[in-house]
């Protein structure tokens, strides 16, 4: 299940690019340029969400949250996406080098590969191995954390670095460096699911959706969007993009955000209720309700 989507949304871009109102002062339509460029430069990519969703959006046994960023004793981290299992397994996912190939040498210095080209970047494992550390903090302190007969359950937080699998990423043997978070993208969810697998085996105990929901809506509560809260609260429930001409069926035609498979396949079970359009899955509900 979809908990949440990246911020930057297509409608939500277009929106603040092409907003006018009466006695708008050039301050005011350069900070939403700014606000809009801000959400273009996001590192959370749709094409990355959509893969993501493409192997856990469905599950009954997983949330998702997209671009996720918590302040946690004066340090901010962002989270491309963030996989909860049934179990309270919880999974970090970098996409920045969806596209790309990564090289490490045995000090951890990394490289970016793009075809016969390579650049330095910062190490992503030390900020993943960050961002695990902070959110491993962050969730003992939610005060919506499950709890068994009084104790809580025990949480693990993991992480992968997601590479392009055309690309062979060059890594320095296991015992000189762990770089075993660096994984092909296709890799994902066989290596996510192997691990769950091994967990049921050894234990018995999962949180009931209520519970896991109420959960991921304590973390989302701590969400820092790259824009102001009020931009980001803005309504786009009848904002049609200006080059959509057509029927967008990957987007909600309410609120505009992202609709997977499933929720299209709902839409056309029940085209009477939904009258022909495409919903995202809150949308649906709202429909539901007022039909």
């Amino acid at each position: 299940m979809i908990i949440k989507e990246r911020d930057a949304t297509k409608n939500r871009i277009a929106y603040l690019e092409n907003y006018e109102a009466p006695g708008m002062d050039s301050i005011q339509r350069q900070g939403l340029i700014q606000a809009a460029a801000r959400l273009r430069a996001d590192c959370t990519k749709g094409n990355a969400c959509r893969q993501i969703d493409s192997y856990f959006a469905e599950s009954k046994d997983w949330l998702v949250i997209h671009d996720l960023r918590l302040q946690h004793a004066q340090q901010i981290i962002q989270i491309n996406h963030l996989l909860i299992s049934s179990e309270l397994k919880f999974y970090i996912v970098d996409s920045r080098y969806l596209k790309n190939g990564l090289k490490l040498n045995e000090n951890g210095q990394c490289w970016v590969q793009s075809g016969s080209h390579s650049k330095p970047t910062a190490s992503p494992l030390n900020k993943l191995n960050r961002d695990i550390r902070i959110l491993r903090d962050i969730i003992k302190k939610a005060k919506e954390l499950p709890r068994f007969l009084g104790i809580s359950p025990t949480i693990s937080v993991e992480g992968y670095i997601l590479t392009n699998p055309a690309l062979k990423s060059h890594k320095p043997p296991s015992s000189v460096l762990d770089s075993s978070a660096v994984i092909a993208s296709d890799m994902l969810f066989a290596s996510v699911w192997e691990k769950r697998q091994s967990w049921i085996r050894s234990k018995v105990i999962s949180v009931d959706a209520d519970s896991l929901y109420n959960l991921s809506q304590a973390l989302l509560s701590l969400h820092i969007p790259a824009v102001s809260t009020k931009l980001m609260d803005v309504n786009l429930r009848h904002y049609k993009h200006p080059e959509d001409q057509k029927q967008d069926t990957s987007h909600c035609a309410h609120c505009g955000e992202p609709v997977t498979g499933y929720a299209r396949e709902e839409c056309f079970r029940h085209i009477g209720i939904f009258r022909g359009l495409f919903l995202c899955v809150v949308c649906q509900a709202a429909a539901q309700n007022q039909g």
